[in-house]
């Protein structure tokens, strides 16, 4: 189960006569023993913490099951916010910790088909977990681009969280969809991304404004980006008279 602790509760009761009398007075003592629990959890990670439009973002998930915990029909979800390119979305790399029967790979993990708004939650089905005497980590770690939307815009926030969710006992059949619905469910914290673009400024300045004829004078601009760009260039156009003559 998900919960953090299991809690146990004995009560005694009991009367000062052993016969109904109208002295007769009742006693209750109650007490209580709550038993820890270490719950499967996941936890989710965003490799930038800034992504401009056309730039990969990469995620992290890293799902923690307890010793001696079997999960039946496990999947692992990600409700994947707008502005993303899911159909370019990848896994990159799969790892695992402790004992496992067989550590999944990119390759093993299948797909489920999306759900939820505009079809942007995705995942994958991990299927059943056994039991191990050690604690296990799944970490899978994938990306995706920023797109070029209207709400891609400097300083959006995407937000989004990731899900393990499983059985305690065996369905008759897998899931096969990241809407399904399951016995227990753990959640990320929601991590966010902001968007960042280009916020250009230039100037220019001239080292004489009223040069003689023949004289020789200097332009310089400068280009400044308060935001972020690749690959800034400047170009300069000039007048076609640069030196003044007379006839």
């Amino acid at each position: 189960p998900s919960s953090s602790s299991f809690t146990n509760t004995a009560t005694v009761t009991g009367r000062s006569l052993d016969v109904d009398s109208s002295l007769t007075r009742s006693y209750t003592a109650n007490s209580s023993l709550s038993i820890p629990i270490v719950a499967t959890s996941i936890t989710k990670t965003a490799a930038q913490s800034t992504l401009t439009i056309g730039q990969r973002g990469s995620w992290t998930m890293t799902v923690g099951i307890p010793a001696n915990v079997t999960l039946y029909d496990s999947i692992v979800t990600d409700a994947m916010p707008d502005g993303f390119n899911l159909a370019e979305l990848t896994i990159d790399s799969v790892s695992c910790t402790g004992t496992w029967a067989s550590c999944p790979t990119a390759a093993s993990l299948t797909p489920l088909a999306p759900s939820g708004t505009g079809n942007r939650t995705i995942g994958w089905l991990l299927g059943d977990v056994a039991s191990s005497a050690t604690a296990r980590t799944l970490v899978i770690t994938y990306s995706a681009t920023a797109t070029d939307i209207a709400g891609n815009t400097a300083g959006t926030v995407r937000q989004n969280r990731a899900y393990v969710k499983w059985n305690t006992t065996k369905a008759a059949t897998p899931p096969t969809s990241s809407g399904a619905t399951m016995g227990q469910t753990a959640q990320s914290a929601l991590i966010g991304v902001t968007i960042v673009e280009p916020a250009l400024r230039m100037t220019k300045g001239v080292s004489d404004t009223t040069p003689d004829p023949g004289q020789t004078f200097t332009y310089t601009v400068t280009a400044t980006n308060d935001g972020r760009a690749a690959n800034l260039s400047a170009a300069h156009t000039r007048a076609h008279l640069l030196r003044a003559v007379y006839e």
